[in-house]
């Protein structure tokens, strides 16, 4: 099973942006600016591989979703460390 899921992540560099999205989520200072910073930076990611790589024809709402989840959880381990 846990070979499955990290097959997955692994499938179109999602644990980066699950990473990426914790990062934001870690360094933002209010969970209002970190769900903001998510959602522009996971629709600007995936506005860049639409224009940029013309075999994508649409957004891969999975990788959007995961920079978004990362950065609820890393504004989630900033709230239990500063809180």
């Amino acid at each position: 099973m846990i070979r499955k899921i990290l097959k997955w992540l692994k499938t179109s560099h999602r644990y980066l942006h699950l990473l990426g999205g914790m990062v934001l989520g870690l360094v933002s200072n209010g969970w209002y600016m970190a769900l903001v910073a998510g959602f522009c930076t996971a629709g600007a990611l995936e506005y860049k591989d639409c224009m940029y790589n013309k075999r994508i024809t649409a957004w891969d709402w999975i990788d959007f979703g995961l920079t978004v989840l990362g950065t609820a959880a890393g504004w989630s381990i900033h709230a239990l460390i500063f809180s």
